[in-house]
């Protein structure tokens, strides 16, 4: 039988080690299970990339176990626009996880730290946009991050949006 630690990288799962070696426990190997967002791009940022290795170099020189990094060929990325082969919705993408109105309007009602942080990605992502000069021109989603969260949830709410009601 081999005595495996599945480590995450939390305190906890660090306490473990110290924890095994207290209380004299047997340990062969410790595996983490990697996420990636792509094939080449880590869904860690790079300071828990550092941090991981940093960690890696101590247990290996503490305990003398070389800590073993698996991951799936699945990433992020192939989980989220992956097309489904069976079932009600074969040949369909999977999209954005929240992709439906009703299903997104009902998340970010209930989350609303999650709206307030797809808006202030739209507003990094507006931000490289006007710093690559790619908001010159055919761009009309909006110039605020909320602009942008609204055309993407479909509301109705658009900064600026005339519509033939106004009399215009």
């Amino acid at each position: 039988m081999q005595h495996i630690l599945s480590l995450s990288y939390g305190k906890d799962s660090l306490a473990c080690l110290g924890a095994i070696e207290k209380l004299d426990w047997p340990l062969d190997r410790i595996v983490h299970a990697e996420v990636w967002a792509t094939d080449t791009i880590p869904a860690d940022l790079p300071p828990m990339v550092e941090f991981k290795a940093r960690a890696d170099a101590i247990i290996k020189e503490r305990w003398g176990i070389e800590v073993e990094h698996v991951r799936s060929d699945r990433t992020a990325e192939t989980m989220i626009y992956h097309i489904r082969t069976r079932g009600k919705r074969a040949g369909q993408r999977n999209g954005c996880p929240m992709a439906r109105t009703k299903g997104r309007h009902r998340d970010f009602a209930h989350f609303p730290t999650y709206k307030r942080a797809y808006i202030r990605a739209f507003d990094k992502m507006l931000e490289e946009r006007y710093r690559r000069g790619k908001m010159l021109g055919n761009w009309r989603a909006g110039t605020t991050g909320a602009d942008i969260f609204h055309w993407w949830m479909e509301d109705g709410i658009i900064s600026g949006q005339i519509s033939f009601e106004d009399g215009v």
